[in-house]
């Protein structure tokens, strides 16, 4: 068979993986809308924060959690062995919130990851049955954060995936950071939607009480770095019990990481879960990514190998794949309260492309690392 009809055909087969991706998946999220689906359950809440040294981010965005406009719900903060007067201001700030509950970590067993023991114990000490947990330095985007996650439930539901996204800011790094957080939120929240759910991020990330507690929380992978979340909704969600919120009010924000390294540090910590996925999930989204990759690949042998007429066909697939991709980056950004205008979109999943299979190895391979 020539090269190029080779690279044609390979062409065709990950346009085709790609383009069911885009449209089982991808354009159901980005036209999806909550509607009459969205149950009305006024049940109280705990929103559990853990915090390591973290004064600046709580003194920025605590105010906006305590004054949630929500009837019923208690704030606990899990101050883990922080040195910069975190303790002693939430103690002030107690003293007019009386729903902020402080729990102060002096050691951390050695067996057990920093990270998911203060989890553990703010859960242990909640008082109501739904737990919503983000991070401190997340801003909640409206006061009805707590409602709209709250309100995703049903009998049946045991735990909500919402989304959180990082604020804007100049320069390339934060467009592709930018970019990365939203691809992943579309993967992971248009696969729950389809029943397929196979993790959560813990920025904003809601379950009941008595799930973490029948399954010994984070008991089987204690002394993993990470997966308080990813890997705690991919051991335990299912077609049944799982349920998405991606309405503005329901979103947090982050700051993002503002120098290379910390952003590749973060990530490896992030990818490194990955590995212990159920092997369903590792291989669908190693199909997806490999797919997306070798795409491009072929695209660009294409474009070198090919007459005029099959350069002209794979340029125009090309176009119409990116006009779908910015359909659907577009509309979940809007649902997102985030207007995005990605105009380097294309070359934001070339950089992609290089960034996870690089990271991504190195996350394989790298040795255990702390929380903080």
């Amino acid at each position: 068979m020539p090269f190029s009809h080779f690279s044609f055909y390979g062409f065709c087969l990950f346009y085709a993986i790609q383009s069911y991706f885009l449209v089982r998946y991808f354009l159901k999220l980005a036209y999806y809308t909550h509607g009459s689906e969205v149950h009305f359950n006024p049940s109280p809440v705990s929103v559990i924060i853990c915090a390591h040294n973290e004064l600046h981010n709580l003194k920025s965005n605590l105010e906006g959690i305590l004054k949630q406009d929500y009837p019923d719900f208690e704030v606990i903060i899990m101050d883990d062995r922080s040195q910069d007067g975190s303790y002693e201001w939430l103690k002030k700030v107690q003293e007019t919130y009386q729903h902020l509950q402080i729990n102060r970590i002096e050691k951390t067993p050695d067996h057990f990851n920093s990270k998911k023991y203060a989890l553990s114990e703010g859960i242990k000490a909640a008082r109501h049955e739904i737990i919503l947990l983000t991070d401190a330095d997340c801003r909640v985007n409206s006061k009805n954060w707590i409602a709209k996650m709250a309100h995703s439930y049903k009998d049946e539901t045991s735990l909500v995936l919402g989304a959180s996204l990082y604020e804007k800011k100049a320069g390339l790094l934060n467009a592709f950071i930018r970019f990365e957080t939203i691809q992943t939120a579309i993967l992971y929240l248009s696969l729950a939607l389809n029943k397929k759910p196979y993790m959560g991020i813990g920025r904003n990330l809601s379950y009941r009480k008595s799930l973490f507690l029948r399954n010994k929380g984070f008991n089987s992978y204690s002394e993993i770095t990470g997966g308080d979340d990813d890997l705690f909704v991919n051991r335990l969600s299912n077609s049944r019990n799982t349920r998405i919120c991606i309405e503005k009010d329901s979103t947090t924000f982050s700051q993002p990481k503002t120098d290379i390294k910390a952003f590749v540090t973060q990530k490896t910590r992030h990818l490194s879960v990955g590995k212990y996925y159920r092997k369903k999930d590792q291989l669908r989204l190693g199909v997806f990514h490999f797919s997306q990759t070798m795409l491009w690949i072929f695209f660009i042998f294409v474009l070198g190998v090919t007459n005029t007429t099959t350069f002209f066909l794979v340029t125009l697939l090309m176009m119409l794949r990116i006009i779908g991709q910015y359909v659907v980056f577009y509309k979940v950004s809007i649902k997102f309260g985030e207007y995005n205008k990605l105009r380097l979109l294309p070359i934001l999943e070339i950089i992609f492309i290089f960034y996870y299979w690089i990271i991504g190895i190195h996350a394989l391979l790298s040795k255990k690392v702390k929380w903080r």
